[in-house]
């Protein structure tokens, strides 16, 4: 990101330059418009497909550049069984959500964590389920290269079979002969603005890959087997999952779930 502004401040220089020799010159004149005019189409281009970062960049690195910022960085699997959506009940939360959970780290990773002065997070309490997790606090002048250690996929969980084995296998809801093996998709990378949120009583963002589950004819009929009802699990229309479970009586519906329709 800053490579990129320092590569379009030294064009616009360039231009400018160029401009003044154009008083004395026609050709030049000529030159410094074409010039100007493709790198304002360069720079609209950018700021197009990169606007959700640029916003990041600058919230982060200005507004919050002294604050620790919660970052929560998970993936998803969205699961349609005729046309509704799986969803698991949380352990930690009280709430219908995605099969999924937050990447873990390695400890290759210390280095880097270090230089960045990562903190641990002090919302959820450190055991052995939550240890090494991608749920941790960063300063806003380090979040984009935090972010960019994540997106680069070293020392760290890159693979999404941990969750879907604990959530659904190990704890009896789809039986294991039937999945020797998963296989799934990225659809997207959700990057959340950055909010203050009133439970963690702190400005938070929150990252998500969201993955397709592919399922086998087998995989798909063990789906197809399990009751509809069910403390562990839930069937959710995209009706439904848009209001958040707004319109039945049982447990709500977690925020992100959206995040997979």
């Amino acid at each position: 990101m800053k490579g990129s502004w320092i590569f379009f401040f030294s064009i616009l220089v360039v231009c400018f330059l160029l401009s003044l020799v154009g008083s004395f010159s026609n050709f030049f004149a000529s030159i410094s418009t074409s010039i100007i005019a493709s790198v304002i189409i360069i720079i609209v281009s950018f700021v197009f497909k990169n606007y959700g970062k640029i916003n990041l960049y600058l919230r982060s690195k200005f507004i919050l550049r002294n604050k620790y910022i919660r970052v929560s960085i998970s993936y998803l699997f969205r699961i349609k069984i005729d046309q509704k959506y799986f969803l698991v009940k949380g352990n930690r939360i009280s709430q219908y959500a995605p099969v999924g959970g937050v990447y873990k780290r390695y400890v290759d990773s210390l280095g880097i964590f270090r230089e960045l002065e990562v903190l641990d997070d002090n919302l959820i309490p450190i055991d052995k389920s939550s240890k090494d997790d991608l749920r941790v606090r960063v300063k806003g002048k380090y979040l984009m290269e935090f972010i960019s250690w994540f997106e680069k996929g070293h020392n760290r969980e890159i693979s999404g079979e941990r969750e879907f084995y604990e959530e659904l296998i190990l704890s009896g809801i789809l039986p294991k002969e039937k999945f020797p093996y998963i296989n799934y998709s990225l659809i997207k990378r959700k990057i959340d603005r950055i909010r203050f949120d009133e439970h963690v009583n702190s400005d938070q963002i929150l990252i998500a890959d969201i993955y397709d589950l592919n399922l086998t004819t087998e995989q798909l009929e063990a789906f197809r087997g399990l009751v509809t009802s069910s403390d562990l699990y839930s069937f959710e229309t995209e009706d439904s999952i848009n209001r958040l479970g707004a319109d039945r009586k049982n447990l709500p519906i977690g925020r992100h779930t959206k995040w997979t329709i």
